[in-house]
């Protein structure tokens, strides 16, 4: 059996080496960018970002570590070496963030699977591609923590992810691509942060809740269609049926159950957040809140 040479190279300038990481972008796990042709469409990301909600670019880091483990490598009683495993790729992050900001990332990125793309210095994208052509994020397990309280001497480093990908196999997939758009434009497009929180019992069905720009001052103006049920323990029907804006950010919602809407009773819950859309476009985005039937 005779055997052909394999020849790694080729006629590709090899004075372009890959750059630094200089954005993280998280997606949901599912997440895919479809062909060659959408990758490079400006309009299939800023769609993921501000309609499907199905990406989120962080608005910069400060520095990165990669924490991926050296390979194994066995020597023989005759001296050979052998590698005899494959590291899983892994980095801590930090993030160029706010304590608000990054308090919302430590209440969502527990450890659960998400996408991870990387966008690079010289404005290139690292992600994978699969047998079928399609551009994909790297599968992950994402995890926001810190020591909780200011590191006095590494104050720039006081936000981290932890970034724990799934496979090697991923990267062995790996593609770079090079859109004509900059990152700077895609976080333009990120919904604006609110921070919703409850500032009473909910009596009757009626709960008063505070809504604020995400470390700023209460937003005014928002009715019934700018919330969004997205749990309950099993009502039917869920919904926000009345707002009333008292100024300043101070509401009073009304939660109810059926489809002849009825206040939510004792043991009752319902999970929603702001979410405001204007022509299909989300404006605003708030945390969840789940909030508890009293009476």
């Amino acid at each position: 059996m005779s055997c052909t040479a394999y020849l790694p190279s080729g006629s590709v300038d090899t004075k372009c080496p890959m750059k630094e990481v200089r954005h993280i972008i998280l997606t949901t796990k599912s997440f895919s960018l479809g062909s060659l042709t959408a990758a490079y469409s400006y309009a299939t990301w800023k769609a993921a970002v501000d309609t499907a909600l199905t990406m989120f670019p962080l608005r910069g880091i400060t520095s990165y570590e990669v924490t991926t483990d050296d390979p194994n490598v066995l020597t023989t009683a005759k001296t050979q070496k052998y590698v005899t495993n494959r590291p899983t790729p892994s980095a801590m992050v930090y993030l160029d963030s706010n304590h608000c900001d990054y308090m919302e990332m430590v209440r969502e990125l527990k450890g659960n699977h998400y996408g991870v793309i990387y966008y690079l210095e010289d404005g290139s994208i690292l992600c994978k591609r699969d047998s079928k052509g399609n551009f994909k994020p790297f599968p992950a397990r994402v995890t926001a923590i810190n020591k909780g309280i200011p590191i006095p001497s590494d104050i720039a480093n006081n936000y981290p992810i932890h970034i724990h990908h799934i496979d090697y196999d991923d990267f062995e997939n790996a593609a770079i691509i090079h859109p004509a758009w900059d990152i700077d434009d895609l976080i333009l497009c990120i919904p604006a942060g609110l921070t919703m929180w409850q500032t009473g019992n909910c009596a009757s069905g009626d709960v008063p809740v505070q809504i604020n720009d995400r470390c700023g001052d209460g937003v005014t103006g928002f009715v019934s269609a700018d919330f969004d049920e997205v749990g309950s323990n099993y009502l039917v029907s869920p919904s926000i049926t009345a707002v009333t804006d008292s100024g300043s950010g101070a509401y009073t919602l009304t939660l109810s159950k059926a489809a002849a809407p009825v206040d939510i009773a004792i043991g009752d819950y319902i999970t929603f957040r702001v979410k405001k859309t204007v022509a299909g476009v989300v404006t605003y985005l708030s945390n969840r809140l789940t909030v508890v039937g009293d009476s």
